[in-house]
């Protein structure tokens, strides 16, 4: 793992999903357990849960644009929608660094939720109770 990712992401790192891919850091895909596949399936879902709630900013905030008519900005902002998942996960994460220091990862809303709910049915959006626990 590279240095810099070292200090992030705790040495157990083994994947990540980014959506619509899952890459696998260590070995080949036959190395993995199932416990990983099922983490990244995970974040999939949270993925998926958080675009579609970038898109709904994105209708709201475009709503809002067209009433005050400043469409330039609307198109400035696209990816910041789409890849809503990757702002709150970088936001809390440094909002908890202060409190937790090398352990922020772990207690990020979207890995407290798969650390208690691994092995279990997931439900939508379980991920909100973990963002202030």
């Amino acid at each position: 793992m590279p240095r810099w990712m070292a200090w992030i992401m705790p040495e157990s790192f083994i994947a990540i999903t980014i959506y619509p891919f899952a890459m696998y850091y260590r070995g080949s895909f036959d190395d993995v357990s199932m416990d990983t596949i099922e983490e990244e399936e995970f974040h999939w879902e949270q993925q998926k849960e958080m675009m579609f709630i970038g898109v709904l900013l994105m209708l709201i905030t475009m709503f809002a644009f067209v009433i005050y008519d400043v469409n330039a900005w609307m198109y400035l902002l696209l990816p910041a929608y789409l890849s809503f998942f990757y702002l709150w996960y970088i936001i809390e994460w440094i909002i908890k660094l202060p409190i937790y220091g090398r352990f922020a990862y772990w207690e990020i809303s979207f890995e407290r939720e798969i650390f208690f709910s691994i092995g279990s049915k997931r439900k939508h959006y379980d991920w909100i109770k973990y963002v202030i626990m």
